[in-house]
């Protein structure tokens, strides 16, 4: 079973993830999907409060893109965060 550490590693994966996919997006031209700005505002939100309003909006933003799916997540990209969003939702009761 997972622990909190696990879940909070994770949001900060999730935001490693999304920062390279901003330079590499829109400097270095490499294949990502688009990066997803309000995830990464949100999940740095929550890793610094921890407070209930931050976790239910971060939450919300990983349930719309996992949603929203990703070609490039289906294993055709390393940049994928989907994975990494789907065990932070998988383990919300941690956090």
């Amino acid at each position: 079973m997972p622990e909190t550490g696990d879940a909070i590693w994770k949001i900060q994966s999730i935001v490693k993830n999304e920062r390279f996919k901003v330079d590499a997006y829109f400097f270095c031209g490499f294949p990502t999907d688009q990066p997803n700005e309000k995830l990464i505002q949100l999940c740095e939100s929550y890793l610094e409060k921890q407070d209930t309003e931050t976790k239910t909006a971060m939450l919300a933003e990983m349930e719309r893109m996992v949603s929203a799916g990703s070609v490039l997540d289906a294993g055709k990209n390393v940049l994928g965060s989907t994975a990494d969003v789907q065990r932070v939702l998988e383990a919300r009761d941690l956090l």
